[in-house]
């Protein structure tokens, strides 16, 4: 129907019913043979010929499908499902809808709650394409509260395999802590159950892209076989895999050759998140093979529980790097401080691009000058973020702070918990100074954070506080930040 040159004047009056109506004056009206305005209007009819009434009925069961579906998606689960409670066209629009319920994360507990994660599963499962579990047992000597979990876990994943099974993108089991969680049970029944789902689930998932597997915690034997179900069945699809805390306590991955055997099966693996403990020669030297080009980034976490006395040779690290020119390596060292530990760590040859060394100094066995003075020369031309959070920090940073600043020229962000002398900071806002009006460039890291403590230094502190004040604006003008703060309990005891 073609409507050409409508003018339409309306003014709202009152019927005598009380009701509002709308009063239309059709001026000019054209349109083809056969086409009526009713499709428009719901007219009534008066005596007055120039004169239509209608009255709009809202009929919200007739609203779209798209819009509807429009809004469940930005409603949690339970609004969605009182929205779909609203009405039969409202329940076959959201609850048959598959694109608002790709994304599901869940938290079991070993509570009654949990039964309502079996009840979603069942209900809308089916759809989804990311799928989270997370663990948050309370009381790991409640033995009922860990054979609910086991219980309630095998059910879920038994559901959607029944249902297909269900082809998931994207599949997390995150902090199981299972040789903590389950230790107390006897004859491992929980344990093994577990472990029977978790393999048999991932052994027909055919289409998965990223699997996390962080924080299982479980013997190497176990590992091996868990690790082996997905390239089994996604080898060729997966493309991210997180593996940290996957080994329990006091596993040596490193020495076993099975291990490198699995990892090397995923053929196009780009992402890779893996402890210390599991990094050796002949696993660099099988990406380096098997992956050259592909992977684009490895994450490794290193923890005092862990092995990490093993040195992994420089040629291995070589040889990664001129496989994969484009890969990013990023490190996290967590409670190991000691430099005689650290300094066989990190070897030039990674090219690491981040560094967190996070911790406590117990025992002032941290140097945080002779720390950074290796890490500026390691690696000058690769780190972009550096992170040196150690509490307790008795020795304070000089030389070292300031090769960071004038050797690695990438660096883009600096945090740095501790003590650094005033006129060592007074040398790098001269540097920057210097640089800025030569090269009309920012030096250094685009964001500084300092966080300064020690009731000893709180002088030190107020004099570096307005030395930050002073030069913020030079900062700014080259879109850096530059930010000190102090620790909360210092400033308590200043103020």
């Amino acid at each position: 129907m073609d409507i050409e040159n409508i003018h339409i004047e309306a003014e709202v009056c009152s019927s005598e019913s009380g009701n509002r109506i709308l009063q239309v004056d059709r001026k000019v009206i054209s349109s083809h043979e056969g086409a009526s305005s009713s499709a428009l209007y719901k007219m009534f009819d008066d005596d007055d010929e120039t004169e239509d009434y209608f009255e709009p009925i809202p009929q919200w069961e007739c609203l779209p499908h798209f819009i509807i579906t429009d809004i469940a998606n930005y409603l949690s689960d339970v609004h969605r499902i009182s929205m779909a409670l609203v009405c039969r066209s409202w329940f076959v629009c959201v609850m048959k809808a598959p694109r608002i319920w790709r994304d599901k994360t869940i938290t079991l507990t070993g509570e009654k709650y949990d039964q309502n994660h079996l009840r979603y599963v069942r209900s809308v499962g089916r759809y989804l394409h990311s799928f989270h579990v997370f663990s948050h047992i309370r009381s790991y000597y409640n033995r009922y509260q860990v054979r609910r979990f086991q219980r309630i876990l095998t059910t879920i994943l038994a559901e959607l395999y029944r249902k297909g099974p269900v082809q998931l993108k994207e599949v997390s089991f995150v902090d199981f802590f299972i040789h903590r969680h389950m230790r107390f049970d006897r004859d491992q029944v929980c344990r093994k159950g577990v472990l029977r789902s978790l393999r048999r689930f991932l052994r027909v998932q055919y289409r998965l892209e990223s699997a996390d597997l962080t924080g299982i915690c479980i013997k190497f034997e176990e590992a091996i076989q868990l690790l082996s179900c997905l390239p089994t069945s996604s080898g060729k699809t997966l493309s991210n895999l997180y593996i940290h805390q996957l080994l329990q306590t006091h596993e040596e991955g490193y020495t076993q050759m099975s291990f490198v055997e699995a990892i090397g099966r995923f053929e196009n693996l780009s992402v890779l998140h893996i402890d210390y403990n599991c990094i050796s020669d002949d696993l660099l030297v099988t990406l380096s093979e098997h992956k050259r080009g592909i992977l684009q980034e490895i994450v490794i976490k290193c923890r005092r529980e862990d092995t990490h006395n093993h040195v992994v040779e420089e040629e291995s690290w070589r040889k990664l790097h001129k496989s994969m020119p484009l890969l990013t390596v990023e490190m996290v060292c967590r409670e190991i401080v000691r430099f005689s530990a650290l300094k066989p760590i990190l070897v030039s040859s990674m090219q690491l691009t981040s560094l967190e060394i996070l911790g406590h100094d117990n025992s002032d066995n941290f140097q945080p000058d002779r720390l950074l003075r290796h890490i500026a020369k390691a690696f000058p031309m690769s780190l972009e973020r550096l992170v040196v959070d150690v509490n307790q920090v008795r020795r304070t940073m000089s030389h070292g702070f300031l090769a960071i600043i004038m050797n690695c020229i990438n660096i883009d962000y600096l945090e740095i918990h501790g003590r650094i002398l005033v006129e060592y900071l007074q040398e790098m806002f001269d540097h920057f100074q210097v640089v800025v009006n030569k090269d009309r460039l920012a030096p250094g890291p685009m964001h500084f954070r300092y966080i300064g403590y020690g009731l000893d230094h709180i002088d030190g502190f107020a004099e570096t506080a307005v030395m930050f004040e002073d030069y913020q604006n030079l900062v700014t003008q080259h879109n850096c930040t530059y930010e000190f703060l102090m620790d909360p309990y210092l400033a308590t005891a200043w103020l």
